[in-house]
C-alpha cells in the first residue's frame, strides 16, 4: 500500500521568499569601485531603487508567516507566548553576535564591545517579529488596521514636527538614536546621522509586518484562489497609490523607513505575491 503525503507549504510564499533571497544576494554583492549597476544600489537618502525593496519584502513575508504559523495553534497565547519570546531573543542575540564576529574579523581584536553596533537587520526582524506575534495572540485582529494607521500617522507626525525628513543631527530620528544607542553603537559610528535600523524607525517597520500579517489572513480566510488574488491585488494597488501620493509630503526613504516607503513597498510586494499565486 502506498501513502501519498500532501505538502501544506504555501508554494507562492516560498517562491516569493526565494526571489527575495536572490535579490539580497545580488544587492549584497553588487560590485565595488563604482561599477555596480544602479538598480542594485540603495538610494543614498530620499528616493527608491529595486535594491530598497529587499529588506521590506522580508518584513512583509515574515508577517504572512506569523499568521500562518500562529493560526495552527488558533492564536492561543498559552501555547505560543513562550516560543515567541524565545525566538525573539534568539534572533536579536544572533544579530548582535554576528556584528561582534564581523567586527573581530575586521579588527582582529576581541574587545570591540565599546564600538559594537546594537541594532541591525536581524535585530529589527527579531523586535518586529516579537511585537507583532505578541499582538497577534493578545489583541483582536480586527484592530490591526487601526493600529497600523496609528503607527504610520504617528510616526509621520513625529517626523513632521521633529525635522524628521532632513539628513542632519537635528532630525528627531537621529536625536533618539544618539540618545538611546549612543554614537559609537550606531551604524558607521553615527556618520550618517541616523541608524537605518534605529529606534524610532522601527515603529513603521512594525506596521510593515502587520500588513503582511493581514495578507496572511486573506490567504487563510479566502478559500477561493480568485478571491485571494483579487484582494491582494486591490490591497497592493491601493497601498502603492496611497504611499506614492503620501511621498510628496513624506519622501520615500529607506533609512528613515518613512510611512510612504512602508506603503509603497508593501503594495509592490503584495502585487508580486498575488501574481505568484495566480501563476
Amino acid at each position: 500500500m502506498s501513502l501519498t503525503r500532501t505538502s501544506k507549504r504555501l508554494v507562492s510564499l516560498d517562491v516569493l521568499r526565494g526571489i527575495t533571497v536572490c535579490g539580497m544576494i545580488l544587492v549584497n554583492n553588487a560590485g565595488a569601485c563604482g561599477y555596480a549597476y544602479a538598480p542594485l544600489k540603495h538610494a543614498k537618502w530620499d528616493g527608491f531603487t529595486p535594491a530598497d525593496l529587499v529588506f521590506p519584502a522580508f518584513m512583509f513575508i515574515m508577517g504572512v508567516s506569523i499568521y500562518l504559523s500562529l493560526n495552527k495553534s488558533n492564536f492561543d497565547w498559552r501555547i505560543s507566548i513562550a516560543r515567541i519570546l524565545r525566538r525573539t531573543a534568539l534572533i536579536f542575540v544572533s544579530g548582535v553576535a554576528l556584528k561582534w564576529i564581523l567586527a573581530f574579523i575586521a579588527t582582529g581584536e576581541y574587545n570591540t564591545l565599546e564600538n559594537l553596533r546594537i541594532m541591525g537587520v536581524l535585530q529589527r526582524l527579531g523586535i518586529c517579529y516579537g511585537i507583532v506575534a505578541l499582538l497577534a495572540v493578545t489583541v483582536r485582529h480586527r484592530l490591526f488596521p487601526t493600529i497600523i494607521a496609528v503607527l504610520l500617522i504617528g510616526y509621520y507626525l513625529l517626523q513632521l514636527f521633529g525635522n524628521g525628513f532632513e539628513k542632519c543631527a537635528g532630525n528627531i530620528v537621529s536625536m533618539v538614536d544618539y540618545a538611546v544607542l549612543g554614537k559609537s553603537h550606531m551604524y558607521l559610528g553615527g556618520a550618517q546621522f541616523v541608524d537605518p535600523e534605529g529606534i524610532l524607525s522601527t515603529i513603521p517597520a512594525i506596521a510593515q509586518v502587520m500588513i503582511g500579517f493581514l495578507c496572511g489572513k486573506v490567504i487563510v480566510g479566502e478559500k477561493e484562489i480568485r478571491s485571494q488574488i483579487v484582494k491582494l491585488a486591490v490591497w497592493g494597488t491601493s497601498m502603492f497609490v496611497i504611499g506614492y501620493l503620501w511621498s510628496y509630503a513624506a519622501p520615500l526613504n529607506k533609512r528613515l523607513w518613512s510611512p510612504s516607503f512602508v506603503l509603497v513597498t508593501c503594495g509592490i510586494t503584495s502585487l508580486i505575491f498575488a501574481t505568484l499565486i495566480y501563476i
